[in-house]
Formats: C-alpha cells, sequence, structure tokens
C-alpha cells in the first residue's frame, strides 16, 4: 500500500500551522501534495525549499482540487493518506472526505492548532457546513463530462419519491 501526504493550505493557513516538522518527514515521501486552492495559489511560494517536489492541487474549489487528487492517488495507486491541517481543516477535510473518497482510503489527521497571527485571525475560524460542502461537489460533479455519451436524468410519476408502507396497497400486498 502507498502512502500519500496531503498538506492543507485552505484550512491550515501555512506550512507551519499545518505542521512543518511533520511535512519535513514526509518531504523523502515522493507523493507530496499540496492543497493551495485557486484564492490561496499565492501561498504556494510560501512553502519551504524542501516541498519542491510537492504536487499543488489549486483548482477552482476545494471539490475539484480534491478530484483531481483522488485521480491522482488512483492513477499512482495511494490508498493511504495523511493530511496536515488544522482543527478547522480536519472539521472541513472530512466532509470532503465523505463526498469524495470510498472506504478504500483512509485517511490519518495530524492536526495542530494555529500558531501564527495570520491563521488565528477571526477571519479563519468558520468551517463550511455539511450542507455546503455537499452543494459545491454536487455542482462540481454535475459539470463533470459524461465518460460514455450523455447522462440522462429518467423521473417518472409513476415511481414514488420514497416507499411507504402505503405505495403497495392496491397490488395485492397486505
Amino acid at each position: 500500500m502507498r502512502h500519500a501526504v496531503l498538506l492543507d493550505l485552505v484550512h491550515g493557513c501555512c506550512p507551519t500551522c499545518a505542521g512543518s516538522s511533520p511535512l519535513r518527514e514526509a518531504a523523502s515521501d515522493p507523493c507530496v501534495f499540496v492543497l493551495c486552492g485557486e484564492r490561496h495559489g499565492e501561498r504556494r511560494h510560501a512553502l519551504p525549499s524542501w516541498c519542491g517536489s510537492a504536487q499543488v492541487l489549486d483548482c477552482g474549489s476545494t471539490a475539484e482540487s480534491l478530484f483531481r487528487f483522488k485521480q491522482r492517488a488512483d492513477r499512482m495507486d495511494l490508498s493511504s493518506i495523511t493530511v496536515l491541517t488544522t482543527p478547522r481543516g480536519r472539521e472541513a477535510l472530512a466532509r470532503y472526505q465523505r463526498q469524495l473518497f470510498t472506504a478504500v482510503y483512509t485517511f490519518e489527521y495530524r492536526v495542530k492548532e494555529p500558531t501564527c497571527p495570520g491563521c488565528t485571525s477571526p477571519a479563519h475560524t468558520d468551517s463550511p457546513g455539511e450542507g455546503v460542502v455537499e452543494e459545491e461537489v454536487s455542482a462540481f460533479v454535475q459539470q463533470l463530462p459524461a465518460l460514455r455519451g450523455d447522462v440522462m436524468v429518467l423521473t417518472s410519476t409513476l415511481i414514488p419519491g420514497r416507499f411507504t408502507e402505503n405505495t403497495f396497497t392496491g397490488y395485492g400486498h397486505k
């Protein structure tokens, strides 16, 4: 089982707050990924030089960045992932994990409290709620191209939205 390290700069703010000492240990691992996001892409320039071979994930949204990470992890046969983040990042990334990854992947979160002044400001304390993450992931996945032709959503008035005991009355069921 191959291993990857994911450094969360979206929620961790900077390498110091996300845990630079565990990251130094991971630097020898050829599979280091840095989650920057499009809005945080400038932070990749603040990475230490020993992190130079890391693959930067700086797509338009966190959902897209993590989806691209999953694609790369699949191609590289990586299933064990260590995430270096803050408590806020742990909460948010766990929500994305539930939406985008299956049980095949194992995640270990190494959480460190933010210490620098920029990361301890009130602007960095909010974490997206479950509904926000679901909406972001849903919007991203819906815009992906179909792999084998067009996708069509089928609906019918004959199939109820949910099944209840009353659904089957009149069909010979008791």
